[in-house]
């Protein structure tokens, strides 16, 4: 079943950023708690959240949010997070 992971980009004081997703295809069913282990990240990072859809076949994972102080070093982020296959939607 394909998994969509979610993860926010938030600039501090000023708000959401961007959202970054990515797909992978696992046989693996992810729950809340679990560490979601990936290129992207030093470390793993807890599954905040799961939500099953039944009709397209998919699990949306949101993961924790990543907070910088300005534009500059979100934008950074994201340029480094393509490198790891996540997208904007």
């Amino acid at each position: 079943m394909k998994v969509v992971a979610n993860m926010l980009v938030v600039i501090h004081g000023k708000g959401v950023y961007t959202v970054l997703h990515k797909e992978i295809d696992t046989p693996l069913v992810p729950v809340a708690g679990m560490e979601y282990e990936d290129s992207t990240f030093n470390n793993p990072v807890k599954i905040i959240s799961v939500t099953c859809n039944f009709d397209d076949h998919y699990y949306y994972v949101t993961l924790p949010m990543n907070e910088f102080h300005n534009d500059d070093a979100a934008k950074a982020f994201v340029d480094m997070t393509e490198l790891h296959g996540w997208t904007k939607p």
